[in-house]
């Protein structure tokens, strides 16, 4: 049920301005924790139900403006001391947006944390909740300003609320939204949005090195999922950049990739892709790739990694070592070139890419309470 949605005079598409506010779910604290008791190999302690709203707010993307949506969670009975920012992973089903809410990322994650006295933050981005274009995919830049303009449209629902807005911010992701974290946390350490704070970040199963380490390895197609992600990756590039699409992809590829933008039978159309990644590009840029030469697809890779990343604030890399969706490589990479210290990397023996997001999620809450000084 629409929440609200404010006045004509204020309904403008100025980044950051509100739409429209939905509330699309409440559960109490019992709810969550049999949830979350079926759901995380480990405990965690649930103080509060919440209540769960959708905002439609406005944002630009590649200079026009766009609607956009996200997922705001507030616990009940707590005024929320600090706020965690999740980013979410790879997705194409828009009916499985974190903000419409999803089980996993919208629900119990919102138990997870809501749940713990956290403001709970999830934008969709593009291409997805109320978006009905393509996912601008592992772009910095576009992702970066879909998440500030969500951060001050949050910040002005809680006003709206009568709620305390948290200055303290951890941030957080799972995949896409792991790569999407070391980009957020590289920003908002030198100015968060939105009067906040960056306190601690960390990602879970994230591609960093996107031209040495995260593209070789989808490209050899060990995993099902690969041809999805190369797919999405190469039509975000392309329209980044300006080009067409079928300087990288062949023209089926590009077909598949604009039914899966439009939304309306999504499992029809990444049913179709090849098992090998390769079998989606053109013969022409496998040929550059494979021979090192230059290109702007590998320039638009190497601009939108997270290399050489020293964080200021606490940063920790969560992963599965039987990951064959993101090679464990790239955290392992990101650690170790961040210098002693600095990251702290966290390895899940025989997990893979989904379990990994599982073992993560208590120890991030427990992670963010001890920062905090929030109890057990």
């Amino acid at each position: 049920a629409l929440a609200y949605a404010p006045a004509d005079a204020s309904r403008t598409q100025t980044p950051g301005a509100v739409e429209q506010v939905e509330r699309v779910g409440g559960y109490p604290a019992a709810a969550f924790r049999v949830l979350l008791w079926r759901a995380l190999p480990e405990p965690v302690p649930v103080s509060h139900g919440a209540d769960l709203y959708r905002i439609d707010y406005w944002s630009r993307l590649r200079g026009e403006a766009v609607l956009l949506s996200g997922l705001f969670s507030a616990p009940r009975g707590a005024a929320p001391e600090a706020a965690v920012l999740w980013m979410h992973g790879t997705n194409v089903d828009r009916a499985q947006s974190v903000s419409a809410p999803s089980l996993a990322e919208g629900v119990a994650l919102s138990g997870v944390f809501a749940g713990g006295g956290y403001l709970y933050l999830a934008p969709d981005l593009a291409g997805l909740g109320v978006s009905r274009r393509p996912q601008a995919y592992l772009d910095n830049a576009a992702t970066l300003q879909a998440t500030e303009d969500f951060l001050l449209a949050a910040r002005a629902v809680a006003a709206d609320m009568g709620l305390a807005w948290p200055t303290d911010l951890y941030l957080a992701g799972f995949s896409q939204g792991g790569h999407a974290t070391g980009a957020l946390a590289r920003a908002f350490e030198d100015q968060a949005p939105a009067g906040m704070r960056l306190r601690a970040a960390a990602a879970v199963a994230g591609a960093f090195d996107l031209e040495r380490i995260s593209f070789p390895f989808a490209l050899a197609g060990g995993s099902g999922a690969h041809a999805l992600y190369l797919l999405l990756l190469a039509q975000s590039y392309a329209a980044a950049e300006g080009r067409p699409a079928m300087e990288l992809l062949t023209a089926d590829a590009v077909a598949i990739a604009a039914e899966i933008a439009k939304g309306e039978d999504v499992e029809a159309a990444t049913s179709r892709l090849p098992a090998d990644p390769r079998q989606i590009f053109q013969l022409a840029f496998l040929e550059a790739w494979d021979s090192g030469a230059p290109h702007w697809f590998r320039r638009a890779l190497v601009a939108n990694s997270v290399l050489d990343y020293a964080p200021r604030v606490p940063f920790r890399v969560y992963f599965g070592d039987a990951d064959r969706d993101v090679s464990p490589e790239d955290s392992r990479s990101l650690a170790a070139r961040a210098g002693a210290g600095r990251i702290e990397a966290v390895e899940f023996a025989g997990l893979d890419h989904g379990g990994s997001a599982y073992a993560a999620a208590p120890r991030l809450r427990a992670w963010f309470d001890a920062l905090s000084g929030s109890p057990p």
